[in-house]
């Protein structure tokens, strides 16, 4: 049986095992010491105006952590494309890398939050598809009132 040292005492290998995949432990580092991530407080403003304060690990989506608080967030796809969970960062910074966001949209601080990681305390607003989406896709669509041809005059009879 195989034990090591921590910050509370002797654990079994195993229990320490079990420990890091409930506390999201990244893993064990020098003398079998669990390596805690990093957490940050996301205020998260919700559709109905409520400010919900989160404790977010540097590991986790910010989606996976609304919705491990039990907030009701929109979402579709989970891998950073669809827009159905964009919001807009008020203040701090995200790590967005695997998410298929314009840079204009980037620039003005939209966030997919299915592929957002916090790298900061954050304020972001939730349901800003709307925007978010129209800079993403809304200039490659066509607009039934701007179009005069023929596809144009059967779509709006």
């Amino acid at each position: 049986m195989a034990f090591v040292v921590s910050g509370s005492g002797l654990l079994k290998r195993d229990t320490l095992a079990g420990l890091c995949l409930r506390r999201k432990e990244c893993g064990v580092g020098v003398h079998g010491v669990p390596i805690v991530m990093k957490a940050y407080t996301v205020d998260v403003t919700t559709s109905d105006g409520e400010v919900h304060k989160l404790n977010v690990e540097e590991d986790m989506t910010l989606l996976e952590a609304m919705e491990e608080a039990g907030l009701n967030v929109d979402s579709s796809c989970r891998a950073g494309v669809c827009m159905t969970c964009a919001a807009k960062v008020l203040s701090g910074d995200v790590d967005q890398e695997s998410a298929a966001l314009a840079d204009e949209a980037k620039e003005q601080g939209y966030i997919l939050t299915c592929s957002a990681f916090p790298r900061s305390n954050l304020k972001i607003e939730m349901n800003a598809f709307d925007e978010a989406y129209e800079m993403q896709y809304g200039k490659y669509e066509l607009k039934k009132e701007a179009d005069s041809g023929l596809l144009g005059k059967i779509f709006k009879s």
